[in-house]
């Protein structure tokens, strides 16, 4: 047997698990990657989650603009009670062709991990100015900190105010249907 071989079978013993939220902070439930989930190239990762797609983040930040119009994206009072994980089970209820769904937050985690490093990589390079600084003078610890405080909190995969801070940049919406929607109810919520 060659190295290679040993290494592909001790890979195919190993065991994945997702953990999804179930509505509760702190509270997740562990489910087992079958190896139909497992890495593939239609779009699968390493841990089992789905890729995350310019359709699942554009999805994303029509979510933020739902709680936008709520007054609740970002807000601290999403981590108190479950209410974060229960909107967002309100807005996949509300918007049945969102593609969004508990699976995708580990992937939506990653990419705004992503986002927070490429960005800190930017401004260490001097491509980027962070609090009027730029290359080796910038502190850049506090960049995007609410991303590192989410991967720090009991569950990383809650739907709580960390995650819900930041839109997706470079994103087209697409659904121009849906965006008008979302501008005629934040002028109706205005104007009230």
């Amino acid at each position: 047997m060659t190295k290679e071989e040993w290494d592909l079978k001790q890979n195919s013993l190993k065991k994945s698990y997702n953990y999804i939220p179930t509505g509760t902070p702190g509270q997740v439930k562990k489910v087992e990657v079958s190896e139909e989930d497992g890495a593939d190239e239609d779009g699968k990762e390493e841990e089992g989650e789905p890729m995350v797609t310019d359709k699942h983040k554009s999805d994303w930040n029509k979510y933020l603009t739902w709680l936008d119009i709520k007054k609740m994206r970002g807000k601290p009072e999403l981590d108190k009670s479950g209410l974060g994980n229960q909107l967002f089970s309100q807005y996949i209820k509300e918007n049945p062709t969102t593609s969004l769904s508990a699976k995708i937050i580990p992937g939506i985690r990653k990419e705004y991990q992503k986002l927070r490093q490429s960005g800190i990589d930017d401004i260490m390079k001097g491509s980027a100015y962070y609090l009027g600084k730029t290359g080796k003078d910038a502190d850049t610890s506090s960049f995007m900190k609410h991303i590192e405080l989410n991967e720090q909190s009991k569950d990383p995969n809650y739907v709580g105010q960390h995650l819900t801070q930041t839109y997706f940049p470079d994103v087209k919406i697409g659904d121009e249907e849906a965006v008008r929607y979302n501008v005629k109810e934040k002028e109706s919520l205005l104007n009230k």
